[in-house]
């Protein structure tokens, strides 16, 4: 369903590793639902918001302003305290994720929450998260989290997670309706 040139003409920066799951990853993606063209091109377009055009494959962490940061983070930070986490990617990470999502099983600060940071085509965040699509795709990562770096492991996470979102079967969604009202 998927070509090289039609990925390359999306995303001319794309990782290699990734242009070659999708285009083989036929499969992967039938097994979880995406198999209509439609289906198809949403799963890619969440895929590219997620990976920045199919660029990034873990959550960096690495800010080099403030603004930034606290642009990112409005709730957790202002331009002053943003300050002491630049170029600090996993202090970073520990204090936005270090504590929710599972991650302070061994404790806050234990480094889970770098550990389990954004990862691969769905960018998944957080032990619990991890832990729950190893389970649906056969995957331990919940022990090794560094396994959704694996261009094919990261296809079938995200069309497992992204397969909830599908309609069921015969169920058809209208916005005819909606547009004429608005």
């Amino acid at each position: 369903m998927l070509t090289e040139d039609l990925i390359r003409g999306l995303c001319p920066h794309a990782r290699d590793e990734y242009v070659k799951a999708l285009v083989s990853g036929t499969a992967t993606l039938e097994k979880w639902g995406f198999n209509t063209p439609m289906r198809v091109a949403h799963f890619l377009a969440q895929c590219l918001h997620e990976t920045l055009s199919l660029t990034i494959v873990r959550e960096s962490m690495t800010y080099t302003t403030s603004t930034r940061l606290a642009a990112v983070w409005p709730s957790r930070f202002n331009v002053a305290s943003a300050t002491r986490f630049l170029r600090k990617p996993v202090e970073l990470a520990e204090n936005v994720y270090g504590a929710r999502m599972g991650n302070e099983r061994d404790g806050v600060g234990d480094g889970d929450g770098y550990r389990y940071r954004g990862g691969g085509l769905p960018q998944f965040t957080g032990y619990d998260n991890y832990v729950a699509i190893g389970r649906k795709i056969g995957v331990d990562l919940g022990n090794h989290p560094e396994l959704i770096e694996d261009s094919n492991v990261s296809l079938a996470a995200a069309a497992a997670e992204f397969s909830a979102f599908l309609p069921s079967v015969g169920v058809s969604v209208s916005f005819a309706s909606t547009a004429s009202s608005m």
